[in-house]
């Protein structure tokens, strides 16, 4: 004879218990179970779960009837239970899903009760399981469908084997495929539905019985592509095909300003590093052959004022790839308006690339402290003359600008004059450019001119190469002035 289970043999007691009676009398019953919760790994599940899952009691699997649970409804049931223990104002009742007999997923209403000692602590679990009829689901089905047509999103229902089942309005919005042409359809090639790593991985995933949640790239109909940020819950399998329920919430706009704050950090990163990298360049180059402090610090102030009014400049134009040349001469030559009357400035609308703002920022503030010191504006009467032109405009364009200084009086021997400090730092800029730098010195005055070309590219190595490389087949690289 075998002995029964202790458990079974205190679940009879236990019906004597108040409330336990109203438990199973309120429930259409498809098993019962008893936890001791002093003791565990003790538990009894009475024959009817097993049958009720399509189990027999020669197929009744070697397992723990939890462990037939999805993962994600057990890890509920659980909790849900454990704040029952706590406290006994916190009902324990819920739907869950098994895994059944011919993986077939059952739907499974799980409600229970703490058996208390006297001081109100929960020893044992008592409870009662019930499957979920087809009437009762047809109720709960409609119920969902009213839900999920007031859904803004795209929610839709869909199996591996028969395609969707369900497209509900927000869908149809956003894909632009009415209910009638998706249905049946395998949304994955209907919409040509892309995720990373695969979707064998996903499909994995699921069939686990877990969510799967992540961007989905769609094609939608009128040709466009969105991307939504998906989660896919399985909801039943039967036999080898498993059901899915998607909800995909468009994402697109907010992933387009992701990916702009993206490029914008990598800009603002390469822009921190050329500043530092033209910064120490500045401190190296205005340190040479100066030993007087004082005047050391007035240059590293200078130059990094004029390195920050061209960076400034670009900051202002920040939707716009190409900055005005006049309007960055005008920032350099702003500390100087007392000199209006010995300047004279003229040439064509001309647009610079970003990357040549602080090159050319950097030579013609060089310049211009040297016609202060050194050069036309040193003297009463002295005149400055900046004029430029840009060759082949319908094309590429080439940047030529001709920076004239006149003297007050002729200045023999200034073609002799040893080079002033700041040069070093105009060929360097110039070498950024990939230009080319002339100086003319007459007994009448000084002549500089610049040449670069005004591509997109220019600054960036690959750019230079290939600028070399046109200059050594011979290639035209004008920088005269006439």
């Amino acid at each position: 004879m075998v002995s029964k289970h202790y458990l079974e043999e205190e679940f009879a007691r236990l019906l004597e218990q108040p409330g336990a009676v109203e438990l199973l009398d309120g429930a259409v019953l498809d098993g019962l179970w008893l936890w001791d919760l002093d003791n565990p790994e003790h538990e009894w599940v009475s024959p009817g779960l097993w049958r009720a899952l399509g189990y027999d009691s020669l197929s009744q699997p070697n397992t723990e009837w939890y462990k037939l649970l999805f993962p994600e409804d057990r890890d509920a049931l659980f909790e849900n239970a454990q704040r029952h223990c706590e406290d006994a104002k916190q009902p324990f009742d819920q739907t869950v899903r098994f895994r059944g007999a011919g993986a077939v997923t059952r739907l499974v209403r799980c409600r229970g009760m703490a058996i208390r000692t006297e001081s109100g602590e929960a020893h044992k679990l008592l409870g009662a399981f019930t499957v979920i009829q087809d009437a009762q689901r047809h109720r709960i089905d409609r119920q969902l469908s009213e839900l999920v047509e007031l859904s803004g999103d795209a929610v839709f229902a869909w199996s591996l084997e028969q395609g969707v089942q369900r497209w509900n309005r927000g869908a149809v919005k956003l894909f632009g495929v009415s209910e009638q042409a998706a249905i049946g359809q395998d949304p994955v090639a209907l919409t040509r539905a892309e995720v990373e790593g695969g979707w064998d991985h996903v499909f994995r995933h699921l069939r686990q019985g877990r969510q799967w949640s992540g961007e989905v790239k769609r094609h939608c109909r009128d040709g466009s592509v969105r991307y939504t940020s998906a989660r896919l819950s399985p909801i039943e399998m039967v036999g080898g095909d498993l059901l899915i329920l998607e909800i995909a919430r468009d994402s697109t706009d907010e992933r387009r300003q992701n990916e702009k704050l993206r490029l914008l950090n990598r800009e603002l990163n390469h822009r921190v590093k050329n500043l530092f990298a033209v910064v120490q360049g500045l401190v190296s180059i205005s340190g040479r052959g100066e030993e007087d402090p004082a005047a050391l610090t007035e240059k590293i102030q200078a130059r990094i004022a004029a390195l920050a009014a061209a960076h400034l400049i670009s900051i202002d134009d920040e939707e716009t790839q190409a900055i005005s040349f006049r309007k960055v001469l005008d920032a350099v030559l702003a500390p100087y308006d007392q000199r209006q009357n010995q300047l004279s400035i003229g040439g064509s609308e001309a647009m610079l690339p970003r990357r040549a703002v602080t090159p050319v920022g950097m030579i013609f503030h060089e310049l211009a402290t040297n016609t202060v010191k050194y050069g036309a504006w040193s003297e009463p009467g002295g005149h400055l003359a900046v004029t430029w032109i840009v060759s082949d405009p319908e094309g590429v364009g080439h940047m030529h600008i001709k920076w004239t200084e006149k003297f007050a009086s002729p200045r023999h021997g200034a073609a002799k004059a040893k080079p002033g400090l700041g040069l070093p730092l105009i060929q360097q800029s110039a070498r950024q450019l990939d230009g080319e730098l002339t100086r003319t010195w007459t007994a009448q005055g000084l002549e500089t001119v610049l040449s670069f070309s005004l591509a997109p590219s220019v600054g960036q190595p690959a750019a230079r190469k290939l600028h070399h490389a046109a200059r050594a087949t011979g290639a035209a690289t004008p920088h005269d002035l006439n």
